[in-house]
Order: C-alpha cells, then structure tokens, then sequence
C-alpha cells in the first residue's frame, strides 16, 4: 500500500493507481483515504473526458460515502 501512495504522489497524473491505492485503502478501513483517492481518479478521468469511466467513478464514490463500514467489492454496475 506504501508504493503505491508514493507511485500517485509522485506520478500522480495517472487515474488508475489512485484507484488502486483507494482501493487498497478500503481493504485496510482508511476511508478518507480512499475517499480522496477515488475523487483524484474521478478528476482526472473528467479531465480525460472518459465518460464510461467516470460514471464508475461516481457509483463508487456514492457507494463509499453511503457506507459507514464499507464492505468489499464495491459494486460499479
């Protein structure tokens, strides 16, 4: 989980490390965490104009903040 915080904050123009760092968050109940990690990704799919993608984005964000214990898997369909 370590590498991959230091991969998004030093390369961070990447949308899918911050979703796998969220991710790992998530698995470790660090939900801020992740809550920013997914809203890092969120922004940079918008800025790609990745518009499948950011709806997924969105979904898990929802379903993050809806959940005071969140459980994986998130679902995304």
């Amino acid at each position: 989980m370590l590498s991959l915080r230091e991969a998004c904050h030093t390369g961070g123009q990447c949308p899918r490390l911050w979703t796998l760092y969220a991710v790992a968050c998530v698995r470790v109940r660090r939900v801020d965490d992740a809550k920013h990690a997914l809203q890092q990704a969120l922004w940079l799919r918008q800025r790609a104009k990745d518009g499948r993608r950011v709806r997924v984005m969105e979904r898990l964000l929802i379903q993050l903040e809806a959940s005071r214990t969140p459980d994986l898997p998130l679902r995304a369909a």
